[in-house]
C-alpha cells in the first residue's frame, strides 16, 4: 500500500484523469489490503485486556478528597494515576452555543500549591499525564489535567474544532476551575493551544512549557507536508488524499465534501483498532515502548466508539470543515513572538511527527528573557514515554526563580 500512494501522486500531477478515479483506486486498494479493519455492526470496542489500572496505589489516593493531602504520601516514582472514573471530576463549559458541556478532568495535591495545568495533545485525554500528575502533587504543586472538548471522557459536540475553540476552554478553566494564574504545560495538540492561550492571556499564564508542540508555521510547505502524508501510508495517506479531494479533484462542491468525507471516515475506522494504535504508538515511542500497555490503549479507544467520535474527527481533520486555513497571525512562531513568560521548550527529538527544527523555529521566535530547551532522546510524547526524564525537568523548572505565585 505505501508503494501505490507515490504512484497515485505522479499519475494525478501529469494525466488528465479526473482525481476522482485515481482516489477511488486509492480506496479500493486499501479496502483490498486492509479489509478486515471495518467491522460492519460493532457497536462496542474489542476488549484489550484490563480497563482499569492494576497499578498498586497508595492508600492515601483512594478517595477523591485524598488529593488534597499529597504531603501524606512519601515520593515514590512508581506511582501513576488510575483510570477509574471515580477518580476524575466534571466541570460544565458553554463553548459558545449556549449549552453547557461536560469537561473531564483531574485534579491532585495540597489546594494551597503553585497552580500547574497539563493539556495532552490529539487524540489522547488527561490519562496520558498518568505518570507525571502524582509526582508533581506529592512535590507540592495543585496540579490539573483536562480533556479537551471532543477528547477523552469529555463532551463531543457538533461544533467548529480547532485552536480557538481549545484556547477559549483554556482560558475558561482557568479562570472558572483554578482561580488563579497558572503555568500551562502542553503536549503537541495540547501545546499549540497552550501556546495560544498564554499569547492571548498573559495575565492567566505564567509560564510556559512546550513538550514537541505542535502546530503551523510561517512559510509552511504544504505541498510537502502533503506528499510526507501520501508517503506514510495508511490513515495519513487516506488523509492526505481527502485533502486533495477536498481542494483539487474537478467536482462540484457538494461532490467534493462527500467525497472527502468518505476518505477521512475510512481513516477513522482503519485507526479506531487496537492493533493500529499499538502500532501508531511504538512509531511516536521510539526509545521506550514498554509504557505502551492495554489502559493507555484503551484510552485512546474507548472515546472513538462515541456516537458523535466519527464526525468530531472528521471536523477536527477536514478542511472542508475547518472552513479555512489558520492566519499567520495565529502561527506557532508568530505566537511565540509574543510570549512575554518563561518559556520551556522540551524536546523528544526522535520524534517522528513534530521534528527538532519545530524547536528551533520556537526559539528564534522567542523574544522574552527566560527561555529553556531540554533535548531528550525520546518521541512525541515524552510525558508518558520517559516520564522520570520529564519529572525531574518539569520540578527543576517549577521550582526555579520565576515560579508560580
Amino acid at each position: 500500500m505505501r508503494h501505490v500512494a507515490p504512484v497515485l501522486w505522479q499519475l494525478s500531477m501529469v494525466l488528465s484523469v479526473p482525481r476522482i478515479l485515481l482516489l477511488s483506486a486509492a480506496v479500493l486498494a486499501l479496502w483490498c489490503s486492509k479489509r478486515s479493519f471495518i467491522r460492519p455492526g460493532m457497536q462496542r470496542p474489542p476488549r484489550i485486556g484490563p480497563q482499569l489500572s492494576h497499578t498498586r496505589q497508595p492508600r492515601s489516593l483512594t478517595s477523591w478528597r485524598s488529593r488534597l493531602f499529597a504531603s501524606a504520601y512519601r515520593r515514590n516514582r512508581g506511582f501513576r494515576l488510575s483510570y477509574e472514573a471515580g477518580h476524575y471530576s466534571k466541570w460544565n463549559w458553554d463553548a459558545g452555543d449556549g449549552l453547557a458541556r461536560k469537561v473531564n478532568y483531574v485534579r491532585r495535591g495540597p489546594t494551597n500549591g503553585k497552580k500547574v495545568v497539563l493539556v495532552h495533545g490529539f487524540g489522547g485525554s488527561a490519562y496520558h499525564w498518568r505518570h507525571n500528575i502524582l509526582v508533581l502533587a506529592d512535590a507540592g504543586f495543585d496540579v490539573y489535567a483536562c480533556d479537551l472538548l471532543g477528547f477523552g471522557r469529555s463532551e463531543k459536540p457538533l461544533l467548529k474544532y480547532g485552536a480557538q475553540l481549545w484556547r477559549d476552554q483554556l482560558v475558561a478553566f482557568i479562570e472558572q476551575v483554578v482561580g488563579s494564574p497558572v503555568a500551562l504545560i502542553g503536549n503537541s495538540l495540547g501545546g499549540y493551544a497552550s501556546l495560544k492561550a498564554a499569547a492571548d492571556r498573559a495575565d492567566l499564564v505564567v509560564q510556559l512549557a512546550l513538550l514537541n508542540g505542535a502546530g503551523p508555521f510561517r512559510g509552511d510547505d504544504s505541498e510537502a507536508m502533503l506528499r510526507s502524508q501520501l508517503l506514510r501510508g495508511g490513515e495519513s495517506m487516506l488523509l492526505a488524499l481527502g485533502r486533495l479531494a477536498a481542494t483539487g479533484a474537478p467536482l462540484p462542491g457538494w461532490a467534493r465534501v462527500e467525497l472527502e468525507r468518505l476518505l477521512v471516515s475510512s481513516a477513522f475506522l482503519y485507526l479506531r483498532t487496537p492493533q493500529r494504535i499499538r502500532e501508531l504508538l511504538e512509531s511516536l515511542y521510539p526509545a521506550n515502548s514498554n509504557n505502551i500497555d492495554d489502559e493507555l490503549i484503551s484510552s485512546i479507544l474507548l472515546p472513538a466508539y462515541h456516537p458523535n467520535a466519527m464526525e468530531v474527527y472528521f471536523r477536527l481533520v477536514s478542511s472542508t470543515a475547518q472552513g479555512n486555513t489558520t492566519s499567520e497571525a495565529d502561527s506557532a512562531d508568530a505566537l511565540c513572538e509574543r510570549l512575554e513568560q518563561p518559556l520551556l521548550l522540551l524536546w523528544g527529538d526522535m520524534d517522528p511527527w513534530v521534528k527538532p527544527t519545530a524547536a528551533d523555529r520556537l526559539e528564534q521566535a522567542y523574544k522574552g528573557h527566560d527561555l529553556e530547551r531540554v533535548r531528550l532522546q525520546a518521541g512525541h510524547c515524552t510525558m508518558d514515554e520517559v516520564p522520570e526524564q520529564v519529572n525531574d525537568v518539569l520540578l527543576a523548572w517549577l521550582d526555579g526563580p520565576k515560579q508560580v505565585s
